[in-house]
């Protein structure tokens, strides 16, 4: 169902589904979404880059990395909040949105990925259950402006309610983000190793223990990939509240009264 200027349909959808959206509202987003995503990740693609060349260990530059890569990650869902909807938008106006909730949101986030490391050794399960009861604390934050107990409480409403699985829907998200990195990888290795000669033993993925820039292009991959992930959790928090508050059936209903008082206008 479409509702005034809306670029896609506001209606519930399955894990799939979604994830499918996703990949689909990037592809057409590209160039504001992929643009928005480069430059709030700079910060972390820095130091991700710099602890590879002064280390030269893949698994302590990707942990850094992956620490700051959250802040990349709410420029994308507030630029989708608008364009779902049609609002015209560019890269200016949409860092400008966000800058005043850019700090909540990346030392939530921060905070949420330091608790949930240490508990890795007890078990990725156990981890995971954490990882997916913070899942939609970036958008309440974000678009709800809610904070502290409000945004718990409005969290655990969501998740009482979400509509499809959060752990089946988590691992088709990362499954497809997955094979997109290992797509891009792999054309990056064909490209590098056998068409420019850049590395002097082996492909890319042999390089990454011996050649920090290996390590630098695996990064900016999964900079490449990532707003895949964000935007399939901006997906499934619309349908937990489609699911949940009749949301589509809200919108339906404001959008039939702004109809019918722009008629009673133009009748008078």
């Amino acid at each position: 169902m479409r509702f005034d200027k809306a670029t896609i349909d506001i209606r519930p959808r399955s894990a799939f589904e979604m994830v499918d959206l996703a990949l689909a509202f990037y592809r057409h987003h590209l160039g504001l979404l992929a643009k928005i995503n480069l430059i709030l990740a700079l910060p972390a693609l820095a130091l991700g880059t710099a602890i590879a060349f002064s280390l030269r260990d893949p698994i302590v530059a990707f942990l850094g990395f992956w620490m700051l890569l959250p802040l990349s990650s709410g420029g994308v869902i507030i630029a989708a909040s608008r364009r779902v909807f049609g609002t015209p938008l560019t890269v200016k106006s949409a860092l400008g949105i966000y800058r005043p909730l850019a700090a909540a949101h990346f030392f939530g986030r921060l905070t949420h990925r330091i608790l949930w490391v240490p508990l890795l050794p007890l078990g990725l399960v156990f981890g995971e259950i954490l990882r997916l009861k913070w899942s939609f604390s970036p958008m309440i934050l974000l678009l709800e402006r809610l904070e502290g107990r409000q945004l718990s409480l409005r969290r655990r409403g969501l998740h009482r309610r979400g509509g499809a699985s959060a752990f089946g829907f988590d691992l088709a998200v990362l499954t497809s983000s997955c094979w997109l990195i290992g797509a891009l990888l792999f054309i990056a290795d064909l490209v590098l190793s056998d068409l420019l000669s850049v590395w002097e033993f082996g492909g890319l993925f042999t390089a990454l223990g011996s050649n920090p820039w290996g390590t630098v292009i695996v990064l900016i991959t999964v900079i490449l990939v990532s707003p895949v992930i964000d935007l399939a959790w901006f997906f499934y928090y619309l349908d937990a509240r489609i699911r949940k508050e009749g949301w589509d059936l809200e919108l339906g209903f404001r959008s039939i009264a702004r109809r019918l008082s722009s008629n009673k206008q133009e009748a008078a």
